[in-house]
């Protein structure tokens, strides 16, 4: 059974928030690292940083979706708006 799009969608947000966390808590051991020697602070690997463009998270297909989604919406309000 293919697990539902929205479930996905609802456990998106508390992934990036841990992802942050994670990412906080690897930064600091990364500066303790440094501090307690700064000749090996080139040996320490750093984080790989997403380029901007592609900072926003939602892909091309999920914006179709959502304007897919939206268009039949309007589209079952308006038939809604003439029969009624």
């Amino acid at each position: 059974m293919k697990t539902p799009i929205w479930v996905y969608e609802a456990a998106f947000p508390t992934l990036e928030a841990a992802r942050r966390l994670l990412e906080a808590h690897v930064a600091e051991v990364r500066r303790v690292l440094i501090a307690s020697d700064p000749n090996q602070a080139d040996e320490i690997p750093k984080p790989n940083r997403p380029s901007q463009a592609k900072r926003h998270g939602m892909s091309a297909e999920g914006r179709a979706r959502i304007a897919r989604a939206q268009r039949e919406r309007w589209a079952k309000y308006h038939k809604a708006q003439k029969a009624g």
